[in-house]
């Protein structure tokens, strides 16, 4: 397989025409050690949509509490937790690969349901749309 930036940041760029269902793709473990050595989070994680464990896994081994949970059971965390329908933010920073389709929603909904300055970060495929917006 070709490497490209999306291999090194532990994404992907998959087309319309091939995505998986729920649009569930594993992120890289190692995406979270580039995240980590470029920004400081507070040791206190909620990953929103955990999938099987990846990105909370290495966030654990890297001293991290999180708390992990999806709106699909897929074996780890609390499953049938719908991130998009919560009313306040109780675990803390963000950090997550949301599904694709929905990213913006995700994005949007972290900074409605968390505190001022609270960080809010997403580990995405590779461009989503709309992703400047500020």
């Amino acid at each position: 397989m070709k490497s490209t930036i999306y291999t090194t940041i532990g994404a992907s760029n998959h087309s319309d025409t091939t995505r998986e269902e729920h649009d569930f793709y594993a992120t890289y473990p190692e995406a979270i050690d580039r995240l980590f050595e470029v920004e400081k989070f507070p040791d206190t994680i909620w990953e929103p949509a955990c999938g099987m464990g990846h990105l909370s896994k290495r966030m654990m081994e890297l001293g991290k509490k999180v708390y992990s949970t999806d709106l699909i059971n897929r074996g780890y965390g609390t499953g049938g937790v719908d991130f998009l329908k919560a009313t306040g933010n109780p675990y803390g920073a963000v950090i997550t690969n949301p599904p694709y389709k929905i990213a913006l929603e995700f994005i949007e909904k972290a900074l409605d349901i968390s505190d001022e300055g609270t960080k809010d970060s997403h580990v995405p495929e590779a461009d989503i749309p709309g992703g400047k917006k500020t």
